[in-house]
């Protein structure tokens, strides 16, 4: 999976001009998705694979099964969560607050311009 992120990083996710989502970032989009319904189906293996089959008969045994599963797992799962951070979700937000300062700061320097001209249009 680290092989198939689009490596544009935060310059490559939003337009300059209009700040709309690029093709990377939907690529990166859409692996998300898929990485989040991997996870998904991790988190729910132990259940449906030794649980739920022999419902409502399970035994202690099949708890511990279900129980050690989930256990071992788990660095799958938190590698999954990593990988997504890391190279997906940390560049997209870097973006964004980049993006929406830049925004706040230009709408500040309109209002203290406006306040400015109509303070000098009343004197």
């Amino acid at each position: 999976a680290r092989g198939a992120v689009s490596d544009a990083g935060e310059a490559g996710y939003l337009r300059e001009d209009d700040g709309t989502a690029t093709e990377a970032l939907l690529h990166d989009m859409k692996l998300c998705s898929v990485m989040g319904t991997l996870a998904t189906s991790l988190r729910n293996a132990p259940e449906n694979t030794y649980i739920a089959p022999y419902r409502p008969a399970h035994s202690s045994q099949h708890e511990e099964a279900a129980t050690l599963c989930k256990i071992s797992l788990k660095p799958a799962l938190h590698e999954i969560d990593s990988l997504v951070r890391t190279t997906i979700l940390t560049p997209l937000f870097r973006a964004l607050n980049n993006r929406v300062s830049s925004a706040i700061a230009m709408m500040h320097q309109g209002t203290y311009l406006e306040e400015k001209m109509d303070d000098g249009a009343f004197v």
